[in-house]
């Protein structure tokens, strides 16, 4: 005696065509939410953190450069007025900028 789920070959292909469908339609769902997500990160990191780690790496070398100079005015130079006394108070009196 068959029970009362038994289907015919049409019906058996029907719903396994639609579950099918429904299961690309599902991923086709997610790969879109996660493409989204996605291009947003990108959008902040391409907004925030890149602008953000190139103003660290132009202050890093002004820090350096600096550095540098005021060993030169301390240790090598004693003389007045020299270019890397004008270079240095240049630094000083100019403001860093963040872009």
């Amino acid at each position: 005696m068959k029970g009362k789920l038994s289907f015919r070959i049409s019906a058996k292909i029907g719903l396994g065509f639609g579950i099918l469908t429904a299961a690309l339609v599902l991923n086709a769902l997610q790969i879109t939410n996660v493409l989204n997500e996605s291009r947003t990160l990108n959008k902040k990191i391409s907004e925030v953190y890149q602008p953000s780690e190139a103003n660290l790496v132009r202050f890093y070398d002004l820090l350096n450069n600096s550095q540098a100079l005021i060993k030169s005015w301390v240790f090598v130079d004693k003389v007045a007025d020299t270019p890397d006394k004008q270079k240095l108070q240049e630094i000083h009196q100019k403001p860093f900028l963040i872009y």
